[in-house]
């Protein structure tokens, strides 16, 4: 079944990872994508400025990035021309300042 808020992906994400940090090798997302955004969910598109202005959305993503391995650790955006623009560059620039720690996995776009 599909997810449909943040809150439960990231039950399910956990409950994949188990009850130790960094459980996860990886996490992918998978999106068709368009330059500078991806969407999460149905009806929530992560992009730059709803990165910057959507708290529950900047803390998700600290979260998975705490389910993930540091050591070879990853976040997988599956997005076609993510990266293609200016704003896709910074958006996933943004994405890897929300680690916690620089030890933390990289963000990969795919």
């Amino acid at each position: 079944s599909t997810c449909c808020t943040l809150s439960e992906l990231l039950e399910r994400l956990r409950g994949v990872a188990g009850s130790r940090a960094g459980g996860l090798s990886s996490v992918g997302f998978i999106d068709h994508g368009t330059p500078g955004e991806f969407c999460l969910l149905d009806g929530l598109c992560v992009n730059g400025v709803a990165l910057s202005e959507n708290k529950e959305l900047r803390q998700f993503f600290v979260s998975v990035s705490e389910l993930v391995a540091k050591e070879g650790g990853r976040i997988d955006l599956l997005a076609c021309d993510l990266a293609a623009s200016e704003e896709g560059k910074k958006l996933v620039a943004m994405l890897e300042a929300l680690r916690p720690t620089t030890s933390m996995p990289e963000v990969c776009v795919i």
